[in-house]
This record gives structure tokens, sequence and C-alpha cells, in this order.
């Protein structure tokens, strides 16, 4: 782990911690808005590290995916309004939309085998069909139409991101696309679990601690991807600052 996290790994686990025992005090003081907007603080303190320890430009995608993903973690604080439930559900699409722009150039079906490619095609539909039936049971608990179909784009968009992440790696098979399947699927069960508690559905509290575990730690892949040394066919485009 310390060598796939690279140079700055004291740094993510010692915010891994600071983060988780925020949350934690939030939570048991009953303080959810404040438990909520921690979503928001995680993914917009990963873009502060981004900017502070950038030693090069940073990926537009990643930057967007951050901003929209943090936004809409934040909107979550009143996520009892019909109104911005819908915007955050909204916003969370859009951040996925951001990834699947990035990966779809970095990936290539050409060189894989029919049987790989069939193998990864039954998993995402295997993975996508449990998300959409998950979504499915949660569609009576929605707070208008256009709450449901937002959920419904937006697992839709996490299956396909995962799919691409899965083709990145098998392409590139580097440290940094490691880190970005890890990413991905990190934020994938966190959003799993955040339905599963928010809905209480199984697991009781346990379900909302994982899904806050998953989501630093998603987070902070994301912020060692973005940091890790890259061939040029891998990076994401176009990058700034």
């Amino acid at each position: 782990m310390k060598r796939l996290l690279g140079k700055h790994n004291p740094l993510y686990f010692i915010l891994a911690i600071v983060f988780f025992a925020l949350s934690f005090y939030f939570f048991y003081k009953g303080e959810l808005q404040l438990f909520r907007a921690m979503r928001g603080v995680i993914c917009f303190s990963a873009l502060g590290i981004l900017f502070f320890f950038r030693s090069k430009s940073i990926s537009l995608s990643i930057l967007l995916f951050l901003v929209f993903y943090g936004t809409s973690s934040f909107t979550t604080v009143w996520y009892e309004n019909a109104l911005v439930a819908t915007l955050s559900m909204a916003l969370n699409f859009i951040a996925f939309v951001f990834l699947i722009l990035a990966l779809w150039p970095k990936v290539s079906f050409r060189s894989m085998s029919r049987s790989l490619l069939l193998i990864f095609l039954v998993m995402i539909l295997f993975n996508g069909y449990l998300l959409i039936e998950f979504v499915q049971m949660i569609r009576d608990f929605t707070l208008s139409k256009s709450h449901y179909l937002f959920m419904l784009l937006g697992a839709m968009a996490v299956v396909v991101t995962g799919f691409l992440s899965l083709l990145y790696n098998h392409r590139h098979g580097s440290r940094s696309s490691l880190l970005l399947v890890l990413f991905v699927f990190a934020i994938i069960f966190a959003e799993v679990f955040r339905g599963i508690a928010y809905y209480e559905f199984a697991y009781g509290n346990v379900a909302v601690h994982i899904a806050r575990m998953l989501l630093i730690m998603g987070v902070l892949l994301v912020v060692a991807f973005e940091r890790a040394e890259k061939k040029n066919e891998e990076q994401f485009n176009p990058r700034i600052f």
C-alpha cells in the first residue's frame, strides 16, 4: 500500500483518520447536517491537496469530478427537500459523466481477446443489474419523478464508469491505472452503502460508517492517482494550471 500511494502516503493516512473521526463524532452527536456536509468537505479538501502539492498540471476532468461530486455532497444537507434532492442526484450524475468522458479516449477494445471482453461484459452487466435493482427498490422512497430519473441515470453512469476503469487498467497495467480502478470502485461501493444506510435497508449504523470509509478511501485514491507518474497515453486531457 505504501508503494501504491506514493511518497505522501503518511498524509493520506492522517487525513483519512481525521475525516473519519470527525464524521464519527458528528454522527453520534446527532449533528446529521454536519455529518452530511463532511462529504463535501472531504471532496474539496482533495482539491486543496492537489493545488497545494501540485508539481505539474491538474486534469480538468478530475477537477470537475471533485467539484460536482463535492457540490452534490453538500446539497445532501437538505436532501429531504424534493428540489434539492433532485439537484443533488443531477450533480452526482454529471460528476460521473466527466469521468466517462475522460476514460473513453484512453481505453481500447482491440487489445482484448473476445473471452476476456466477454468476462468483463458479463461482470459489468451483472453488477449493473444489481445496481439497477437496488435503484428500483428505492423507487417508492424517491421524492419526485425527476429525482428518480437522475438516480437511475446516475446508476447507469456508475456502471459505465466501472467498466471503463477496468478497460483502462487492462490497457495500461500501471500503478496509476490500478489507483484509478481502486478509486472508482471505492466510490461505487460508497454510493451503494450510502443508499443502504439512508433508506435503512440493512446493517444499521455499520452501513453509515462503511459508506463514509469508502468515500474517504476513494477521494484520497483519486488524489494519489492524479499525482502518480503516468505515460502520455495514460494522461487525462486537457490539463490546466
